[in-house]
């Protein structure tokens, strides 16, 4: 039972994301669709005690618009950044009970660029100037298994003044170490692969 816990609140919010148009302003099929990426620092599945991961969000000077009506991509250039709301929670397994305990989570990672106004004092922003961009420092304190995962419905960018967007953050690495989870939660891998499609973002690391 405990091995499908994980798996049974993947697919909740996969069907969340299906009926989001319903429940979540910002998924309005009427805006359009806009995924960034997070890059980090160290892509080792496994880092040492007392090593920070920065995982830096960066708004692009030109990003692309996806139309949810008819799927059509409009690639739109960023003259202005007004607000960009990303969400992340952090998670270290419990090996003995299989489940993941949160540690921390956060939103609004940056809003209105160079004020400050922030919801954890892990994120560091630039000034409101380009490249606007969002860094996220994670030290683990402990060793073990742990995993950041993006967002379960989209969020929101406004740009350019007037033009607005569902955003969908997920992180540009080539193995985002999902396996180090199944052990603990069957099947792990496999069943992140939609949501991950979608644009939403898990990423796993080991602490020695």
């Amino acid at each position: 039972m405990k091995n499908t816990t994980l798996l049974l609140i993947i697919l909740f919010h996969l069907l969340q994301a299906s009926q989001c148009g319903k429940s979540n302003p910002y998924n309005n099929p009427n805006n359009p669709t806009v995924k960034l990426s997070v890059t980090i620092n160290k892509t080792n599945e496994t880092i040492q005690l007392g090593d920070t991961l920065k995982l830096t969000l960066l708004v692009p000077d030109t990003i692309v618009e996806l139309s949810k009506i008819n799927g059509t991509m409009n690639k739109v250039f960023i003259s202005s950044l007004q607000s960009c709301f990303w969400t992340f929670t952090f998670y270290k397994i419990d090996t003995v009970n299989k489940i993941g305990d949160k540690i921390m989570d956060a939103s609004n990672c940056f809003v209105n660029p160079g004020t400050g106004s922030l919801s954890s004092s892990l994120i560091n922003t630039n000034s409101a100037n380009k490249p606007y961009t969002a860094t996220l420092n994670i030290i683990p304190n402990s060793k073990g298994i742990f995993y950041v995962e993006f967002g379960q419905q989209e969020t929101a960018i406004r740009y350019n003044n007037t033009q607005f967007a569902g955003l969908r953050v997920n992180m540009n690495v080539v193995n985002k170490h999902w396996t180090l989870l199944d052990p603990f939660f069957t099947g792990f891998s496999n069943s992140t692969l939609q949501r991950d499609a979608l644009g939403y973002g898990w990423y796993c690391f080991r602490v020695n």
